[in-house]
């Protein structure tokens, strides 16, 4: 099934309001960009819907969004986008959600070890930390993530 472009005015207020806990407007602009992002990506392969964003953030505190990236032909790319990220969510643990969305070219797809990698790093997280992650081929020459935490 397809996505739609269109985003219903009621989803838009829910998004507004989930991007408005404790952020400045440039960093609700920068999240609510961001969900859009992800929930209108017709690319994507393991995808988030409108109600995977809401029961995952609704209710919560401070929403926080970064954007990383590593080259596509570099052999330790994910090894970098990892490492980029881990740096960036210790500056704003702690957190209790998080939603990760990686994107890559079809001339870069991700191999498992690349994946395990990811996974080896998540079991480094508190155990109580509720992760969704999301993937598209929705990507220029870089592997990218789109990270969101909550706190």
């Amino acid at each position: 099934m397809e996505k739609q472009y269109e985003i219903s005015a009621e989803v838009m207020d829910r998004i507004e309001s989930i991007c408005a806990i404790g952020n400045t407007k440039e960093e609700k602009e920068c999240i609510k960009r961001y969900l859009l992002e992800i929930i209108t990506d017709v690319r994507s392969v393991v995808d988030f819907d409108y109600h995977d964003i809401y029961t995952t953030f609704w209710g919560g505190g401070k929403v926080t969004a970064f954007e990383v990236a590593a080259s596509a032909d570099d052999e330790l790319r994910m090894h970098h986008l990892v490492e980029q990220i881990r740096q960036k969510c210790a500056q704003i643990a702690p957190f209790s959600k998080m939603i990760l969305y990686l994107m890559c070219c079809d001339k870069c797809m991700l191999k498992m070890d690349e994946v395990n990698e990811l996974n080896d790093w998540f079991s480094t997280l508190d155990n109580n930390l509720d992760i969704r992650w999301g993937f598209s081929k929705n990507c220029e020459d870089n592997l990218q993530a789109i990270v969101l935490v909550q706190k």
